[in-house]
């Protein structure tokens, strides 16, 4: 090269060309082309494989997807310790009487005896009047509903008022007046069985 120094005779007699590139022994490593057999050697070995031990390749946790072991079935373990909302307890056995009313029935009360009014008619006569409940008006005239036929009884003398219960007496401020028990009323008065029952001074009645 123009103003480059010489080269020392030493340089010039090793063989060794300026400018090529330097060549390496072909021991030891390899040459710098890819296609380079020894490079291949080289770059190709392979390590010395470790020996497999237990466990070292496993993964030390489960994959994620991985289900627990399932438990054993225990008696009684799945089963409801509830029973369910509509169960229905258990009927009660029949006992006797249990389901009998308590209570007799009512029973028919017995019909009501009804009253009687035995007139004494004079002469020994009598007439039996039953008296069902209602107003019963006594007298001489003919529109009352028992009629004594005695100069001495009002058109209008007594009324008797019965119930199923009861008989109750009331002048009608008759002149010859009325009474119970020979006892003069004034005041309707109530009578029992066996009363004894005048108008005027001779005819009379008794309770039944």
């Amino acid at each position: 090269t123009p103003g480059s120094p010489p080269l020392p005779a030493s340089s010039r007699g090793t063989g060794t060309t300026l400018g090529s590139p330097p060549v390496l022994p072909s021991q030891g490593i390899a040459s710098f082309g890819p296609d380079d057999p020894g490079m291949r050697t080289s770059m190709g070995q392979s390590f010395a494989a470790l020996p497999d031990l237990p466990g070292m390749n496993e993964d030390p946790l489960p994959p994620a997807t991985a289900q627990p072991a399932a438990l054993p079935d225990l008696p009684g373990m799945n089963e409801d310790p509830m029973p369910p909302a509509t169960a229905q307890p258990a009927a009660l056995p029949d006992l006797p009487g249990m389901n009998e009313d308590t209570m007799p029935p009512a029973t028919a009360q017995p019909a009501a005896i009804p009253f009687v009014l035995e007139l004494g008619l004079g002469d020994g006569k009598e007439s039996r009047l039953t008296l069902n409940p209602g107003k019963y008006v006594l007298g001489r005239g003919q529109a009352c509903n028992i009629v004594v036929a005695d100069s001495f009884v009002s058109t209008r003398h007594a009324e008797l008022i019965v119930t199923d219960s009861s008989v109750e007496i009331i002048d009608l401020k008759s002149s010859n007046h009325t009474y119970v028990d020979d006892v003069q009323i004034s005041q309707p008065t109530r009578l029992t069985v066996g009363a004894r029952l005048r108008f005027g001074p001779k005819a009379t009645a008794v309770l039944r």
